[in-house]
């Protein structure tokens, strides 16, 4: 039974760890109207829930980078919340585009299936954007509010709460949340 006891407090202990590094949920806001997201660099975005009429998550390429974006948009407003995450584009998924177009003496070298491990272990050292980079006028304009979120798992996790919360009572559910963002 002591056994028993320990592992239950050992996975509790554990688990409330894991927590402490993964999306939380706080109903602190005062307004009823309102829902709230906060980011791990301190950056903070509140709206009315009130207005919320689409919640999206697409993903697309720009340049080397693989690009999630969860989107925000609001009723009668140009403003759209846009939340993503940039990594480099997997050197397995370059690597299989690749061997469709490369010339049959070059096959054997790109073909080869230690590549992709050796090019990913080098590239892990290298950080994703950690800035939003606007070049205007060929990035999105003025009305456009942009975070990133270092951890594509995080942004995944708030895509999943925020979307569930929006399409189990429409946006009243959102009301008087605190979306926080902590790695």
């Amino acid at each position: 039974m002591k056994i028993l006891n320990f592992l239950f407090l050992t996975l509790l202990s554990s688990a409330s760890t894991l927590n402490l590094h993964a999306l939380q949920v706080a109903t602190t806001i005062v307004n009823p109207n309102n829902f709230g997201i906060k980011f791990p660099n301190g950056s903070q975005f509140y709206g009315n829930a009130n207005k919320v009429v689409s919640i999206s998550k697409q993903e697309f390429i720009v340049g080397p980078l693989l690009v999630t974006e969860v989107c925000i948009e609001f009723d009668q407003s140009p403003l759209q919340v846009r939340i993503y995450n940039s990594q480099t584009i997997p050197t397995d998924k370059v690597l299989n585009d690749a061997n469709k177009k490369i010339p049959e003496r070059l096959s054997t070298l790109a073909r080869n299936p230690n590549l992709p491990k050796k090019i990913d272990k080098e590239m892990s050292n290298t950080t994703t954007q950690q800035n939003v980079y606007k070049d205007y006028p060929t990035t999105t304009h003025a009305r456009t509010i942009e975070f990133i979120v270092p951890k594509l798992s995080e942004l995944n996790a708030f895509f999943d709460k925020i979307s569930d919360d929006f399409n189990r009572m429409g946006n009243q559910s959102m009301n008087k949340k605190i979306y926080i963002l902590t790695e």
